[in-house]
């Protein structure tokens, strides 16, 4: 296992950034308007509105916050999120490995947001996990601490609603998490409009005795934006952080096939160029 870290960087949140300039006797909108400005700087999340519209969205935003109440801070958690996976065939072993894309230099870069206004968080790396003779299926799993802190907040309607802001607070180490299930569905059974199957590259072991060994250098490119669960101490929060990736490394992935089936790698249509899920065709073992 290996893991380089080339930089990392914090932003105030958005809700702290309030806290510091929207107290006392405000103009709402002009402070709304300074927001704005902050969180374009600092390439937060935006609304997909534009113009008034999105002046409004900050403008609704500040408002929101002049009228919630701290209900406790509940200090400094460790958290976690899975942000990448390396699939194994079923009764098979796998192992892959990083190195410099021949395409983008600078390795890759993942930047958190926090939730309910909070705050961002990038790591650079250049590689990090590696896994070998692998068993079954491994979720990259990335741990930090962040800053928990509950509000209560006037809805609309006058009723109080709690509200949770999450700060991403400190990078820390990443490491690998067996899943067990993830590939042992039937090809027959994925949704179409959800994977697509990769059919150049089965592996054929049907008529063979010992297993079938298959190697490919995959070119990843993590130019995408998701939205991950965060695991919190005795909690998961499916409305967790917003992931957005960028650059791009090599990945070499070796791949060990138990003989006596037909193997069809497949992707989420939402993330190609990462190494596939492995299932087994239909009445093929």
């Amino acid at each position: 296992m290996s893991d380089e870290v080339l930089a990392e960087s914090y932003d105030m949140g958005l809700a702290d950034w309030l806290e510091q300039n929207a107290s006392g006797d405000i103009d709402p909108k002009h402070t709304a308007k300074l927001l704005q400005q902050y969180a374009e700087e600092h390439e937060f999340p935006m609304s997909d509105a534009r113009g008034a519209s999105l002046s409004s969205v900050f403008t609704d935003l500040t408002n929101w916050f002049l009228n919630r109440r701290l209900v406790a801070d509940e200090g400094i958690q460790k958290a976690s999120f899975r942000w990448f996976a390396f699939h194994v065939p079923p009764k098979g072993k796998g192992s892959f490995s990083w190195s410099d894309s021949k395409k983008h230099s600078g390795g890759i870069t993942l930047k958190v947001y926090g939730i309910g206004l909070g705050g961002a968080a990038a790591i650079k790396l250049s590689k990090t996990v590696e896994l070998s003779d692998c068993e079954c299926c491994h979720d990259i799993i990335q741990h930090m601490e962040v800053r928990v802190r509950r509000y209560a907040v006037k809805s609309s309607s006058g009723d109080q609603v709690e509200e949770r802001t999450v700060d991403p607070v400190r990078w820390l180490h990443r490491e690998p998490r067996e899943c067990k299930s993830c590939c042992n569905r039937p090809i027959g059974e994925l949704d179409p409009f959800k994977f697509e199957l990769q059919e150049s590259d089965v592996v054929d072991a049907r008529t063979k005795t010992a297993r079938v060994g298959s190697e490919r250098e995959i070119e990843l490119s993590f130019e995408r934006d998701l939205s991950l669960s965060l695991e919190l101490p005795g909690k998961i929060l499916e409305a967790g952080f917003e992931l957005k990736s960028e650059g791009a490394l090599s990945c070499k992935a070796k791949w060990e096939f138990a003989p006596g089936a037909l193997y069809v790698p497949y992707v989420n249509v939402r993330q190609r160029g990462v190494p596939p899920y492995w299932g087994i065709a239909n009445g093929s073992h």
